[in-house]
């Protein structure tokens, strides 16, 4: 036995051992739930239990003398694409958003690492598939009850007329089709290695309720997906189960096709008894055709029919089943598929609106990544700048594209790693698959783990799905267990290298302290929202108002200390100040210091519209007229195509035109007017090159109108 096992059985038989690999089997399999652990705040949670536990077993590490060893160069790939996220941090366009994003990344390879630490044999590698397969199917389940009307969980459903499909904890139906497809291709393989009846039963009842939940994701880009991957697996495992695979599909296709009709009447009716009467038939007949198939499998077995038959005649039967109820009952099928759901499959084409937004998207990604080549725009770049260089107006923070939103933040050198790491995992994996070729049970996980990670990161070319961070750690999950199948196979004699535990430790302990830094902010943020909402109720006296606001002011100061690179911190407590003040002259130190916030605020995020409008207004009110005018016009060219943005710009000039009107201060007028006034002209150029015009609203039209009649009675 080498001395890599030895360790491995050592740790294994640590006293804490079973509480790391609890709390990392949670931390792969709960994230999904908190909203795809897409938002910071719930970020912030798994952020401090994952760098907590790496941090305590590193410690214990380090006390034993031992070290941390990298076997693969996939280990090293994805440590450079944590380095190239580091590097981008100098040249990004939002400081706070590149940190939050390498965050992200640190918080995947923790969770790789753990698992590479912790998983030390097949039975764990299963004991980890297995635990994502639950977390996949509770989310199913979730959604499916979101639908079903009872359960309460915002965003799980879309109920608005045109969509009224499956969102579940993802929030997001395209998310949710992605994930419920890589369970299912998880649920194949975990399918094919067990002999026990019951635990096939449970597993077809998971990929039912995953299919289920999948078919009504209305996601068409997951629908396309899954085919591929099939029939990647069936490829795969061709010789070694493909009769549990044809069971299994049989299974989990029946009985959603039976039910489905049902189901999505109740759910559209918002009818919960009918609804989870017809989930649960679907279940009884599940597991009815699962025992049945598999039953009448064992017989023919016995007989010593070879697989070759087996499989021919249960294809045949599937054929033959499927050509007669299409040619003899068509009138069955109309019945039993949804109308929509048909009418969203014959909607699948390059010529559909959503094809063609993805391609502008992605268009608009690639003239980012011209002007931002080598080190990109960094973490959250897309979000910060997209404005500038849309086609026309449309509102994503995502890329729609994973491979184009690392580009765009790390520049070409984290887009080389990133598709160095996609190469690696799928060599590894392969590698694993002819080593384990005559290990049935090691080959077909491997299978399952490959196909599912490649349907998450097929589908993820096409859209967001791995900006969910509760997505991202499962794939990463993937990655680690294909990492430990090849250190498990012998052929990694010594490590490619090793390193002490305090090289890891160093840098989980700045993580852990600005992850306890921004959460802190983020909760003193809540706080000023509770208040906020105390003094709009008018339930409280002029006297309690103003305790109040100076909590919220000591509240947003609190906030700006513990993260001072969110610019939105500092225009909030900018304005705060600004608003406690009754006279600018006797309380001008005050001033002072809300335009030193203001002016980081500009500096932080110097590429948001909405924050150069909000400076804007402020030094407008404070008398810095043409800076307040400079800010408003630089909104306009931050984002030329938003209509409401002219409306500020035209509104903000012609409030100053009033104001000197009044102080008979008539030698800038014209020249305000003037500038009102172009804003047609501007909008005529920008609508001669973009994709859709700009329409310019009614109020803005009447200011610019306004500001004609005025120029010429001014005899201009």
């Amino acid at each position: 036995m080498g001395k890599t096992a030895r360790l491995n059985q050592q740790e294994g038989k640590d006293k804490l051992y079973t509480l790391y690999l609890v709390i990392t089997l949670g931390l792969i399999a709960m994230p999904a739930y908190f909203r795809g652990l897409y938002f910071e705040y719930e970020q912030f949670i798994v952020y401090l239990i994952s760098f907590t536990t790496l941090i305590v077993y590193t410690v214990r590490k380090f006390r034993r003398k031992d070290s941390i060893k990298l076997y693969t160069y996939l280990d090293y790939s994805l440590i450079a694409l944590i380095g190239a996220y580091t590097v981008s941090i100098p040249f990004a366009t939002n400081y706070r958003l590149a940190i939050s994003e390498l965050l992200k990344y640190m918080n995947y390879f923790v969770i790789y690492l753990l698992i590479k630490e912790l998983i030390v044999s097949q039975k764990y590698i299963k004991l980890t598939a297995n635990t994502i397969l639950i977390g996949i199917t509770g989310v199913a389940f979730i959604g499916i009850g979101a639908a079903a009307a009872p359960f309460k969980y915002h965003g799980a459903y879309s109920e608005a007329a045109n969509e009224r499909w499956i969102n579940s904890t993802l929030q997001y139906h395209n998310a949710f089709g992605a994930f419920t497809m890589c369970g299912i291709l998880l649920c194949y393989a975990l399918y094919s290695i067990t002999n026990k009846l019951w635990a096939k039963v449970l597993y077809s009842i998971a990929a039912y309720t995953m299919f289920l939940g999948f078919i009504f994701s209305y996601s068409r880009g997951s629908w396309v997906v899954f085919p591929i991957a099939f029939i990647v697996l069936v490829i795969i495992l061709w010789k070694k189960s493909l009769p549990g695979i044809i069971i299994m599909s049989l299974s989990m296709v029946a009985s959603v096709s039976l039910i489905a009709g049902g189901f999505r009447g109740a759910t559209l009716e918002r009818l919960a008894l009918p609804a989870w009467k017809w989930f649960f038939i679907g279940v009884i007949i599940c597991a009815a055709v699962t025992v049945l198939l598999e039953v009448i499998r064992m017989y023919i077995e016995k007989l010593n029919i070879s697989k070759k038959v087996l499989v021919f005649a249960l294809a045949a039967i599937v054929i033959i089943a499927v050509i007669a109820v299409f040619v003899f009952a068509p009138g069955i099928v109309a019945r039993l598929i949804p109308e929509d759901l048909l009418a969203r499959f014959k909607d699948i084409n390059f010529e559909s609106e959503t094809v063609k937004e993805r391609f502008v998207f992605y268009l608009d990604a690639l003239k980012i990544i011209r002007d931002y080549p080598i080190f990109g725009a960094g973490g959250g770049g897309w979000q910060s700048i997209y404005f500038m260089y849309q086609s026309y107006l449309y509102w994503s923070t995502q890329a729609h594209s994973y491979i184009m939103q690392v580009w765009i933040e790390t520049g070409t050198v984290g887009f080389l790693i990133i598709l160095s790491s996609l190469i690696l995992f799928a060599v590894y994996a392969i590698k694993n698959l002819r080593f384990y070729s005559e290990q049935k049970e090691e080959f077909i996980l491997q299978a399952g783990i490959f196909t599912a990670a490649g349907s998450l990161i097929l589908h993820s070319f096409i859209d967001f799905d791995l900006s969910l961070s509760g997505i991202s750690i499962v794939l990463w999950a993937f990655f680690a267990l294909t990492s430990v199948y090849s250190r498990l196979t012998g052929k990694h004699k010594t490590e490619l290298y090793k390193f002490s535990p305090a090289f890891v430790f160093v840098p989980l302990v700045i993580m852990g302290l600005v992850t306890i830094s921004f959460a802190s902010a983020a909760y003193c943020t809540r706080k000023v929202a509770q208040y906020s909402k105390i003094i709009k109720s008018n339930e409280v006296g002029e006297a309690e108002a103003a305790k109040i606001n100076e909590k919220i002011k000591e509240m947003l100061s609190l906030a700006v200390s513990f993260d001072p690179l969110t610019a939105s911190y500092r225009i909030d407590y900018g304005n705060a100040l600004e608003e406690s003040v009754d006279d600018l002259d006797k309380n001008r130190a005050d001033i002072i210091k809300a335009e030193k916030h203001m002016a980081a605020a500009l500096s932080l995020d110097r590429f948001n519209p909405q924050i150069h409008a909000y400076a804007g207004a402020f030094y407008l009110k404070t008398g810095d007229i043409d800076k307040g005018l400079e800010l408003f016009d630089r909104a306009v060219e931050l984002q030329p195509l938003r209509p409401e943005n002219y409306n500020q710009v035209a509104d903000a000039y012609i409030k100053v035109v009033q104001a000197y009107l009044k102080a008979n201060r008539k030698e800038k007028i014209k020249d305000l007017l003037n500038r009102v006034i172009r804003i047609e002209e501007e909008v005529q150029s920008i609508n001669a090159v973009k994709m859709k015009p700009v329409e310019l609203d009614e109020e803005t039209l009447k200011i610019i109108d306004g500001a004609k009649k005025l120029l010429t009675s001014l005899g201009a």
